[in-house]
């Protein structure tokens, strides 16, 4: 696997996991698109995300799994997928945890600070029999945007919460830092990791609750972060 990350900077965008779509067949393991605007961020079911030009972090990071020996990352079962998200939650939290802000997560894939959203996260998948083919990790946090939509009823900056204003490129490759450890951490951890996630899985008919799903979930990313 690859030691450090290619990004790949944008002036403007559509949505930086648009663009990864695009050209997933062409860009290699641990490559970060990253844009400065983004006019159709998605976000959740087809949710929004809305950032002021220049002045957040909007970007997305490729994983592809498999082929060691050609810098992909090591392979990795489909139904550990879940722990793609929970290593990218856990990422932001120690993020913003060094800025000096507590913040927590909601599952699935958004993280508060208080009652307020700083972050949101959109994961795409691909699967070829039982395991990871690519992970399409789309990812914005607000960095110093100090007013928002009237539409978006909880935003928050960690620059409204620190009364600082911080370095837009260095934030990314500080962010890129934290997460490339969490990904060493999930494989070096991946069988006890792995128990938690097949203990939610682990009904006779196949299925899980949505409760212990997001128990899972919570207990992978408190031991990640």
């Amino acid at each position: 696997m690859k030691s450090q990350f290619d990004i790949i900077r944008y002036n403007e965008l559509d949505s930086t996991n648009s663009e990864a779509v695009r050209r997933l067949e062409n860009i290699d393991n641990m490559s970060v698109l990253s844009a400065k605007i983004q006019y159709a961020g998605r976000g959740k079911d087809s949710n929004v995300w809305l950032t002021e030009p220049g002045e957040n972090l909007t970007f997305t990071i490729v994983l592809k799994f498999g082929q060691e020996k050609s810098g992909e990352c090591p392979p990795f079962p489909a139904r550990f997928q879940m722990l793609v998200s929970a290593m990218t939650a856990a990422s932001v939290v120690h993020f913003l945890r060094d800025k000096g802000v507590d913040a927590w997560v909601k599952w699935p894939n958004d993280v508060y600070v208080g009652k307020g959203k700083i972050c949101g996260i959109l994961i795409e998948l691909r699967t070829v029999d039982k395991w990871l083919k690519s992970s399409i990790i789309g990812i914005g946090i607000n960095i110093n945007q100090k007013k928002f939509p009237s539409s978006l009823p909880n935003p928050v900056s960690l620059s409204l919460l620190t009364g600082k204003d911080y370095d837009i490129d260095k934030a990314l490759d500080e962010f890129l830092e934290i997460f490339r450890k969490k990904m060493d951490s999930v494989y070096a951890g991946l069988p006890h990791l792995g128990d938690i996630v097949d203990r939610a899985l682990a009904f006779e008919d196949g299925t899980s609750s949505n409760e212990n799903l997001r128990a899972c979930f919570m207990e992978c990313v408190d031991i990640l972060k």
